[in-house]
């Protein structure tokens, strides 16, 4: 058994493969994309890469973290918007929640320098 788990995080550890290769559940991959298409068929290898992603994103929002908040406004990020993605569940993807707050943020932005140049 804990052949077949290190061989399925093996696979789902593997980056950028363009040439093919069967997964831990003998289905021939083409490419990183399709990885993450048979993984949602997958209930265990979805959760893993769920997890994986969250792990990637904890650790991308620590180190932004520990900069200051201008140091941050200029990277486009907000310091409670990363701690607010931090606290969303693994089943929420984190960096489309960070993407959907700059969005929100830059057309606030747009709405107050209109209404600047308006009144």
């Amino acid at each position: 058994m804990e052949d077949a788990v290190s061989h399925c995080r093996a696979w789902l550890l593997r980056g950028q493969h363009r040439e093919p290769f069967t997964n831990c559940w003998g289905v021939t991959m083409l490419k990183t994309t399709e990885q993450r298409a048979t993984a949602s068929m997958h209930p265990l290898a979805a959760m893993w890469e769920r997890y994986s992603r969250r792990q990637q994103f904890r650790r991308m929002a620590r180190h932004l973290l520990r900069e200051k908040d201008d140091t941050l406004s200029d990277l486009g990020y907000d310091r409670h918007d990363l701690e607010g993605a931090l606290r969303l569940p693994i089943s929420t993807d984190a960096m489309q929640y960070i993407e959907m707050q700059r969005s929100k943020h830059a057309e606030e932005a747009r709405r107050q320098r209109r209404r600047a140049t308006t009144g």
